[in-house]
């Protein structure tokens, strides 16, 4: 058979790949991925502003690790390097470097020192469209690059500095914005490897470990802590861990400040002891305020990078059927105890709640309340035969519907108006739950909803319009449920 060249159009190549997906925060962490792979024990971040006018920006990021020799270096330049692999090593496809750094910029520089020797590589994206080919520089570091690594590194006698330059997808140019996002991120992404004595700098500031488990808590209640072995795709018996808590019993106010909500409730996976996803159902249970104090840890090797679909950014999130059933199996049980555990308290909450002064006062105010007008003769079923006395007896009632039911229903019963509230809509359970000691306020909401049904009443009395009452109440609760979600 004849083959021909097939190289592809390196220019368009690497504009594709620069729109891959990365967001900055992890591209740079995909290099210091690179770094922990070398064993470096010391990762230095830092983003600055050059130029004479401090807009062009840039990014560095060295560590203490191994170094490379020439032949490292030379597949470390390329896209898919054939550097060799080890099973707990972060890295997955040689892609982190190249990808992570153009994804942000067209520039790329790498010093690094190898058992005494300082090497340089340089690749740049108007070089490589310019010729249309995959080109780069790998020679000895000169004076200035070998003065810039003793300088960051301290004199360490192996290390790497990556250097990012013609930065033109900065996704937040606010420099103490994106370092105090940064660190949070790298502070809960690499958790164990600090806590294992692995230190990460970002503009001189030390990162701190964030635990979303919040297992130095002693509020927080492990619910379960199992490993199971699961084949992966050569058949190999691997490990797999999970384990599933329910973060502490806080107030509302407390619970909103730490997190403690749907975005970040659910699954967190670990990829060799590095997050690589937060906050994940994968589609085993939808999210829910009753969960926000579920959160579970699973812990995988490499070994089974294909069961958990992860791909060259580092993301798992395609569950092999084996692996999804095992974390099933776990994980279903703990959310029916959480869920049952959420609705007892907020039940707890709820029913201290004192609706009875509201309704006391609108009946002592009931001489100057507008009340609707209702034309006996083309009027709706329940409103036949009321008349204004009716709209001022009212009471309020409170019962358990489900968190996609209107926050509030109205029935009129003879000569009195009965509101039903859903203890389940958002609304109720954060704001009506946190005012349960303000009778005031609780007293000013009741006013409110309730001068909204006389106002509906009026405007929907007729059977022409009788229609528009639960549309109206659907989009106010679909509304203050999207706006509190």
């Amino acid at each position: 058979m004849d083959y021909t060249d097939n190289t592809p159009n390196a220019s368009r190549l690497l504009d594709s790949l620069r729109s891959s997906g990365y967001d900055n925060y992890s591209a740079i962490c995909d290099i210091i991925d690179n770094a922990f792979d070398a064993n470096a024990d010391i990762v230095k971040v830092t983003i600055g502003e050059t130029g004479s006018l401090g807009k062009e920006h840039i990014i560095s990021i060295s560590d203490n690790g191994e170094g490379m020799d020439e032949t490292v270096l030379d597949q470390a330049m390329r896209l898919g390097s054939l550097t060799d692999r080890q099973a707990d090593n972060l890295g997955k496809y040689g892609m982190g470097l190249i990808t992570g750094s153009i994804s942000m910029g067209r520039r790329l520089t790498v010093i690094t020192k190898n058992s005494g020797r300082y090497l340089t590589a340089i690749q740049d994206l108007d070089e490589v469209a310019d010729k249309n080919q995959f080109i780069k520089t790998v020679r000895e570091a000169n004076k200035i690059e070998t003065a810039r690594f003793d300088e960051l590194l301290g004199g360490a006698e192996s290390g790497t500095i990556v250097t990012i330059q013609k930065i033109d997808n900065l996704q937040n140019k606010q420099i103490n914005s994106f370092q105090a996002k940064l660190i949070k991120d790298c502070g809960q992404i690499y958790r164990y490897f600090i806590n294992s004595n692995k230190h990460i700098y970002i503009n001189g500031k030390e990162v701190r470990a964030i635990d979303p488990m919040y297992l130095d808590d002693p509020r927080t209640e492990v619910f379960l802590d199992a490993q199971e072995e699961i084949k992966d795709d050569e058949g190999k018996q691997t490990n797999i861990r999970m384990r599933v808590v329910a973060l502490p019993k806080l107030s509302d106010a407390e619970s909103r400040q730490e997190g403690f909500n749907i975005v970040n409730q659910g699954i967190y996976l670990l990829r060799n002891n590095r997050e690589i996803t937060k906050g994940e159902s994968f589609g085993i249970f939808s999210k829910h305020n009753d969960y926000n104090r579920f959160r579970a840890e699973i812990f995988v090797s490499s070994d089974l990078d294909r069961k958990i679909g992860i791909n060259f950014r580092k993301e798992g999130n395609k569950l092999s059927d084996d692996v999804r059933s095992w974390i099933e199996r776990q994980v279903i049980p703990q959310l029916k105890t959480i869920r049952e555990n959420a609705k007892r308290d907020q039940k707890n909450k709820t029913e201290k709640i004192d609706h009875g002064g509201s309704s006391r006062v609108i009946s002592a105010k009931s001489s100057i309340l507008k009340k609707p007008r209702i034309d006996q003769e083309n009027t709706t079923p329940a409103l036949e035969g009321a008349n204004s006395d009716v709209f001022t007896n009212v009471s309020f009632e409170v019962e358990s519907n489900t968190r996609l039911a209107p926050l509030f229903q109205y029935e009129v019963k003879g000569k009195n108006i009965k509101v039903n509230y859903n203890n389940d809509h958002p609304f109720y359970q954060q704001v009506f739950a946190e005012a349960r000691d303000n009778p005031n306020l609780t007293n000013a909401i009741d006013f409110v909803i309730y001068s909204a049904t006389l106002a509906l009443i009026d405007i929907t009395s007729t059977r022409e319009r009788e229609h528009l009452q639960d549309e109206w109440i659907d989009r106010f609760s679909d509304n203050l449920r999207a706006l509190l979600s």
